[in-house]
């Protein structure tokens, strides 16, 4: 055999040798933990778990970390919720300096304080219970006052504006300036009732009211002082 042939057998043995050792070296497919973007990038078994080839499926550890903020502890006390509570029909809080009856009557607490006050005093203690004196818009709130003043003529929510040209003008219940107070839009007046002091002319000497043992309305001074009755919603 000549020099030439010898040469390139060699040649071709040496050529043979590197594909194998390249084909040992070479993978087309990415190793272990590599990068990838989905399941054709990684080879058998590995699957691409959250980004990376794996040979394992993404269990807890591998699970991305979720942060709620400002998020209160599992054990902590729970938030209080501001809810206005409905009031129960009780005499605490009613500073009458004397007995109280209290009845529930269209949807109100009502109490009559048998401590004698003028209206503006009266109306002090019944805002500090978180009502007011009474005011009777219907004849189903004339029924509910009328069964606690049978005792006694009682003071109540009705009062006359100072300016009233006449004897049945400028009434309304619990006005407080500059509120004029809810207007009337019942009434049951004695026979003759508003008369501001018995003459028929308005003179402003009787601006506020109350009711008779008989259930009938009278005007009187704002000065004098009797029982009253608060109401406030439950």
């Amino acid at each position: 055999m000549d020099g030439s042939r010898v040469a390139l057998t060699g040649l071709t043995r040496l050529i043979g040798l590197i594909g194998i050792v390249g084909s040992a070296c070479y993978d087309p497919h990415p190793p272990e933990g590599a990068p990838c973007t989905g399941p054709d990038e990684c080879v058998s078994p590995q699957r691409c778990v959250l980004g990376r080839c794996s040979t394992h499926d993404a269990g807890i550890r591998d699970a991305p970390i979720v942060i709620v903020a400002d998020a209160p502890p599992i054990d902590a006390p729970p938030i209080d919720v501001a809810i206005d509570a409905p009031l129960p029909c009780e005499a605490a809080g009613l500073a009458c300096g004397a007995t109280v009856k209290l009845v529930v009557c269209g949807g109100l607490c009502w109490a009559r304080c048998d401590g004698a006050r003028t209206p503006d005093n009266a109306q002090l203690v019944c805002n500090s219970w978180g009502g007011s004196l009474s005011e009777v818009h219907d004849l189903s709130g004339q029924m509910c006052a009328h069964d606690l003043a049978i005792a006694d003529r009682t003071t109540f929510g009705l009062r006359q504006q100072d300016d009233a040209i006449a004897r049945g003008d400028g009434w309304s219940w619990n006005p407080v300036a500059p509120n004029p107070g809810a207007p009337v839009t019942f009434t049951n007046w004695n026979a003759g009732r508003p008369d501001d002091g018995n003459d028929n002319t308005e003179n402003h000497g009787e601006q506020c009211a109350h009711i008779e043992r008989n259930g009938f309305w009278d005007d009187a001074p704002c000065g004098d002082t009797h029982p009253f009755l608060c109401s406030r919603h439950l």
